[in-house]
């Protein structure tokens, strides 16, 4: 996994894997990031009502669509609006703190 993350130039997922000599060398920066991984976070959207749902069944749908070329973006953009208009309604009243 830490080769993996390593390739894909993403944080690994094993706090384990910071320690390793890989991941902290100057010669391509992967100190800088690992240094700074203590102060990274978890987005605040990622625990609104819906967004699970929005991301896996509206957004990246889309977006590998758009990707592929088979919209434009206005259709895309078009789409994502709808959909997700429909997806926050249906959430919409189960946690009002949103």
């Amino acid at each position: 996994m830490a080769r993996l993350a390593k390739s894909d130039w993403m944080i690994p997922a094993r706090k384990s894997c910071l320690s390793m000599k890989e991941f902290n060398t100057a010669s391509d920066g992967w100190d800088v990031v690992v240094k700074g991984v203590q102060f990274l976070k978890s987005g605040t959207w990622s625990g609104v009502p819906g967004y699970d749902e929005w991301k896996s069944r509206v957004v990246n749908p889309l977006l590998q669509e758009l990707f592929a070329n088979r919209m434009t973006v206005d259709e895309a953009a078009e789409r994502i609006q709808m959909e997700s208009k429909i997806v926050l309604s249906r959430h919409q009243d189960r946690d009002p703190k949103w």
